[in-house]
């Protein structure tokens, strides 16, 4: 997967420069050429031209001189793509197929160079393109020499008239996902659409939402398209915005708990049109039967949605790495009932699917058995989420990753659950999941505490605690300072966790040692069983909020217990998370100390160690280590900063 992903990311070397990707020769990273060097990428893998007909900074002739500019400077064409390897060779300027004018980003000027270019070249059209929104155009010969817009460029082998209305098995799964959408968000934006990033991007969801729902339709031709002839006339973008309105209807139609009756993609036909015009020739869904795929759609739409949407109080996208530790080391099957109480845009729900889908595929099972546990599986995915926002958003993302959005609802998980939606309840009420995946809202200390007593009263951390004679007990009142959010919902899982299931929570670093949260650790201390905690490294979750974390893993008995009962407790502290604080990546370096395409981080390591825990064989390590549950200090500080082992040997 990072393979197919970095095949479009323009980097440069040990010297700070750019390696041309069709020569291999050292360039200047200018942003122009950054810009050039992307989109020579989408030539090559998108359109599949060859190497050998692409070429970079081509001298124009207008007959036997060649093209200056006013200063008398020789002029260049970005890129030209000629009609064999021959023409290439022989920089024979009547057998050049298209031309591409690149800019630098935010320069908006150069259409007259590209006019220039075509018109003096055997060109059939062009790209003008500064790495935000490409604008395309195609030359006519008759009657008159004209250069108009178009709906694309045509790839290898295809007619300029064939870039309208496709069959369905002719669509192409698009190799750079993540720059795709960015186009399509920048043709919104291209177009002076009213409305703020939230709007631009939750009508992107509606528009892909849209395109996946005539995927699924049966038909040989799609409706999401727009033909060149459509695409210049007023009353031909009105007709193409009508399809795309009808197909959004449909999806408004099969999911009336999430979207209301009166939803529309709000853009006009012109902005419609554009973002048609990138999708038509592509295929978002894709095979069951291939994860990789799934994989790469799923992790571009969750890029593209953490990008541009603004986060309310206490939300935020969760680390892709965090989930995955977290599924693989619940390590669900296709048989579990798996919930996330608190949603948000799908994170841990796509995560545990891609897991037990690749668990299913990779199996030994028989193709038919293989169909019908992911059929399965599928049914048995639920989610509640209190935005209806944040729903939309999330299953898009499931239905990008693969489906299985049936059961994620709007719904308050902090209510009563026999209030939530009906299907919701009977397969998924108190005591039936069996995995429960969640990275609740986080308020702290802070004004998002819950005051209302109709929530407070339905939970025992609802009541306010207080030290009397030296000891912390509980008042029997309720907490009218509030309570955090984060805590009423780590005891909604205890309670919605079947007997036998596990829970992976991502929770405040601070809930492991302070007093706010002692009676939650009382609870779970006392009645369920702590499998694991790991202290998250500080940069887990930025650049989208800089609040210290923890995971923990804890699984119910299937027969009650009490504090008594001994068992080992895996600890671990994560000390590298593959990103900095911006949120960019930190690579890897090899045994020659150059960088390598692999994240550096440790989360692999410690889910190693945790398994080896699990098996009884784990070798203590400075980070990574178990302790007793007799070992746990009064206080029921379960830290794993306060049982380093090198601590302790130091105290002894």
């Amino acid at each position: 997967m990072r393979e197919r992903m970095s095949n479009f990311e323009v980097t440069k070397n040990e010297n700070g420069k750019i390696v041309d990707f069709l020569e291999g020769i050292e360039l200047d990273p200018t942003p122009e050429e950054f810009v050039r060097q992307q989109y020579i990428r989408v030539l090559h893998f998108e359109c599949q031209y060859p190497k050998n007909v692409l070429a970079r900074e081509v001298p124009i002739y207008y007959g036997s001189k060649e093209l200056k500019d006013k200063s008398g400077n020789p002029v260049r064409a970005d890129i030209v793509v000629y009609r064999n390897a021959k023409a290439k060779k022989d920089r024979n300027q009547g057998a050049i197929a298209l031309v591409v004018e690149c800019k630098a980003p935010n320069i908006t000027s150069g259409y007259n160079q590209l006019v220039s270019y075509i018109y003096n070249t055997s060109a059939e059209g062009g790209v003008w393109y500064n790495g935000e929104a490409p604008q395309y155009y195609r030359r006519l010969f008759s009657p008159t020499n004209d250069l108009i817009d178009w709906t694309g460029i045509p790839r290898k082998g295809e007619a300029w008239d064939a870039l309208g209305r496709r069959k369905k098995a002719e669509l192409k799964r698009p190799k750079d996902i993540k720059g795709l959408l960015r186009q399509c968000h920048n043709k919104l934006h291209g177009r002076g659409v009213d409305g703020d990033e939230d709007d631009l991007t939750m009508d992107m969801v509606r528009l892909i939402l849209a395109k996946a729902m005539d995927e699924e339709k049966s038909g040989e031709y799609c409706e999401f398209y727009c033909t060149p002839e459509e695409y210049k006339t007023e009353e031909g973008r009105n007709a193409v915005a009508s399809r795309i309105h009808s197909l959004f209807a449909e999806v408004v139609s099969e999911n009336r708990d999430v979207f209301s009756e009166h939803e529309k993609i709000s853009v006009g036909p012109r902005a419609i049109c554009d973002v048609v015009i990138e999708l038509q020739r592509y295929r978002l869904l894709s095979d069951l039967h291939a994860p990789d795929d799934w994989d790469i759609m799923g992790h571009a739409y969750e890029q593209y949605t953490a990008t541009y949407l603004k986060k309310k109080r206490g939300q935020f996208f969760t680390n892709r790495l965090v989930v995955d530790f977290l599924c693989q080391a619940v390590d669900p099957e296709y048989q579990d009932i798996i919930l996330d109480p608190a949603g948000g845009s799908g994170g841990f729900l796509t995560g545990a699917m891609r897991h037990v889908r690749k668990k299913i595929l990779h199996s030994s099972a028989t193709d038919i058995s293989k169909q019908r546990q992911l059929d399965k599986h599928r049914t048995n995915l639920f989610m509640v989420e209190i935005s209806k926002r944040l729903v939309k958003i999330a299953k898009t993302a499931m239905i990008l990753n693969g489906d299985g959005h049936a059961g994620m609802i709007q719904g308050d998980s902090l209510g009563p659950v026999a209030d939530l939606n009906e299907r919701v309840v009977a397969r998924c009420g108190l005591g039936k999941p069996t995995v429960i995946l969640t990275n609740p809202p986080f308020a702290g200390v802070g004004e998002g505490r819950i005051t209302d007593p109709h929530v407070l009263d339905n939970f025992t951390t609802g009541i306010r605690w207080s030290t009397r004679s030296g000891e912390y007990i509980s008042t029997g009142e309720r907490n009218t300072e509030g309570v955090p959010p984060e805590m009423l919902f780590f005891e909604r899982c205890l309670q919605w966790i079947a007997p036998g299931g596990k829970i992976g929570i991502v929770m405040p670093e601070s809930f492991l040692d302070t007093q706010t949260y002692y009676p939650a650790r009382r609870l779970l201390l006392e009645k369920f069983k702590l499998l694991a905690v790991v202290n998250c490294h500080k940069d887990t979750f930025q650049p989208h909020t800089g609040v210290r974390t923890c995971l923990l893993i804890i699984e119910r008995p299937i027969k009650e217990i009490d504090g008594s009962v001994d068992y080992p407790i895996f600890m671990a502290i994560s000390k590298k998370i593959g990103q900095d604080s911006e949120g960019f990546p930190i690579f890897k370096r090899d045994a020659n100390n150059e960088l390598t395409e692999l994240i550096d981080h440790d989360l692999d390591d410690i889910l190693t160690d945790y398994r080896a825990h699990q098996n009884g064989q784990l070798v203590n390590s400075e980070y990574r280590f178990s302790i007793y549950r007799h070992q746990v200090d009064h206080h029921l500080r379960i830290n794993p900063q306060f049982y380093l082992p090198n601590l302790n040997e130091t105290i002894r």
